[in-house]
């Protein structure tokens, strides 16, 4: 027996009919409050949920709203997995710490620290200053008492002197000694030379600094040739970082739920439409009787 069309429509067939159908018994936009878009997401939801309104062809305001469903959690499921890459590569691109390096390995001086920050410095040029400023420090200590040597120590070598002074007020040993020069016009208001040499510098803060000079550029030498061991502690570092993030993530298991709710919601949504169809078979059938 020949089955004739059924009197109710099946809908329209158009994608833009379709869209129009499945948004007539809920208003456009009443079903973005479950989810937070900004308008350019809004935008791309629109486009989205589009898709999935073409491909299930709902009928109706029921299976509308379950397609609805359906795309506002694949939309979900998505947006995490943006962020989750993102958060992800984040983690990844950020600076690796020394502490880091440490943990994973690397076994260096006492101030391993300061060289470890410095490997994006790490150039032959960077490697032969700290060479030079090692000889240089261990000889000014040794001839710490040489108040000449010690007094024309910016002029003969500035740069290590620049870095010397940097050091001294690292060590932060209180106010230096401050040269005042008298002119005699105002005695109320002295000039005066804020230009001290190393020599002004306390004998023992001196001592320090050479000491603190001479272990940050042992550490460099020594990190600098240990840069291959260096590299491969940076992979087993970074996947580590990677495992960290796996484990500890919640949306891991956010994501399964998404992926769990998305199957509940497409079985229902299948039964809803095979039930339908069914229904209307049944009324082509009644009114062939």
């Amino acid at each position: 027996m020949a089955i004739r069309k059924s009197k109710r429509s099946g809908g329209p067939k158009t994608l833009e009919g379709k869209v129009a159908s499945s948004r007539n018994a809920v208003k456009t936009g009443s079903y973005s409050s479950q989810i937070a878009l900004s308008a350019e997401e809004e935008a791309d939801f629109k486009a989205f949920e589009d898709e999935f309104m073409y491909d299930f062809e709902p009928q109706g305001v029921v299976e509308s709203s379950m397609v609805h469903e359906l795309a506002v959690l694949a939309w979900k499921k998505l947006r995490l997995e943006r962020v989750e890459h993102q958060l992800m590569r984040d983690q990844l691109k950020s600076p690796i710490t020394p502490q880091e390096y440490i943990d994973a390995g690397f076994v260096g001086k006492d101030v391993a620290e300061f060289a470890l920050k410095q490997l994006d410095r790490m150039d032959d040029q960077f490697i032969a200053t700290h060479t030079k400023d090692l000889e240089l420090a261990r000889s000014l200590k040794k001839d710490r008492h040489n108040e000449s040597r010690i007094k024309s120590l910016d002029q003969d070598h500035p740069d290590f002197y620049v870095r010397l002074q940097k050091v001294v007020r690292q060590l932060d040993r209180g106010p230096q000694k401050v040269i005042y020069a008298w002119t005699g016009i105002d005695n109320d208001k002295p000039s005066y030379n804020t230009k001290p040499s190393a020599a002004d510098i306390p004998p023992s803060l001196l001592t320090e600094a050479f000491d603190q000079v001479t272990e940050e550029s042992e550490a460099v030498i020594h990190v600098s040739k240990n840069i291959e061991l260096i590299q491969g502690l940076k992979s087993k570092i970074l996947d580590k970082r990677l495992m960290a993030m796996m484990e500890s993530a919640t949306s891991h298991r956010v994501h399964e739920d998404l992926g769990r709710l998305f199957s509940r919601r497409l079985k229902e949504l299948r039964e809803q439409q095979s039930w339908r169809i069914k229904r209307d078979i049944i009324d082509v059938l009644s009114e062939d009787e």
